[in-house]
């Protein structure tokens, strides 16, 4: 009867604190734009080859060290008008949203005032964001993106590692959406690293214009205008090594315990 004891509490140590490492997924930066504080200070209109100014992630655990800007070989004006809501984004992450909070939440929060847009686009041009996913792992990606029918159709997604070369990752195709601030209205898309994007002191995304052809399939205009709303950078922590000691503990517990009874 000690013996049964023995096994059946090795076993629920086991499985409390495998439970303990299977952990939710967590913000680590989020892009709303909906605070005003953080995009006041762009040049709107910074001219050709210069970067409008950075913009502070409004959310996440890692928001104080992340942050999104723009590139143009061209003239381009930036502005930041009506963004887009997004209830898959929103439910990522569970927990409070804002400055220094794991949730998700905000992606989904209407009225949605704001995203950031761009006109003038040349091949090369790109949005960016900047974030740090130390300690953090199944690193993935989500937004929202659409265009005028005379902005870019095609982009590509590429990352780069503490300042190393830039690996293009994956292609997609935008389509023509109208957001108004108040409803869900497409144009959504999602990028798991497949561990690429883990653990990184420093990493950014770029949203690269691929190509010369327009949403409507003639070619890009110059008042043809691209914008981005709701980017979002998801993990889940990896687990303390105390926590992975006592797994590793428990199994070897049962481990022995059997052993003993042969």
């Amino acid at each position: 009867m000690k013996k049964i004891a023995v096994l059946y509490l090795v076993a629920v140590s086991t499985l409390l604190t495998s439970q303990t490492v299977k952990a939710d997924l967590f913000t680590v930066a989020q892009w709303t734009y909906e605070n005003t504080a953080n995009t006041n200070g762009l040049n709107f209109g910074p001219g050709a080859g210069n970067s409008p100014g950075t913009i502070l992630a409004d959310n996440g655990l890692n928001n104080s060290v992340s942050t999104s800007s723009g590139l143009h070989a061209t003239a381009a004006t930036y502005s930041t008008p009506a963004g887009d809501l997004d209830s898959a984004i929103a439910a990522l992450a569970p927990g409070a949203t804002g400055p220094g909070q794991p949730g998700s939440g905000a992606a989904n929060v209407s009225p949605s005032l704001h995203s950031f847009s761009a006109n003038n686009w040349s091949v090369g041009d790109y949005w960016s964001f900047t974030t740090s996913t130390v300690g953090y792992t199944g690193v993935s990606l989500s937004w929202d993106q659409t265009g005028s029918n005379t902005g870019p159709k095609d982009y590509g997604l590429s990352y780069s590692i503490d300042g190393g070369a830039f690996s293009q990752v994956y292609t997609y195709s935008l389509l023509f959406t109208s957001w108004n601030t108040t409803a869900a209205v497409g144009n959504s898309l999602t990028f798991s690293g497949g561990g690429v994007f883990d653990n990184a002191n420093s990493i950014v995304f770029r949203l690269i214009d691929l190509d010369t052809t327009a949403i409507n399939g003639t070619t890009v205009a110059s008042g043809g205008t691209d914008r981005v709303d709701n980017f979002t950078v998801v993990g889940t922590a990896v687990p303390e090594p105390a926590t992975v000691a006592l797994v590793g503990l428990g199994g070897l517990s049962l481990v022995l315990f059997r052993r003993q009874r042969k």
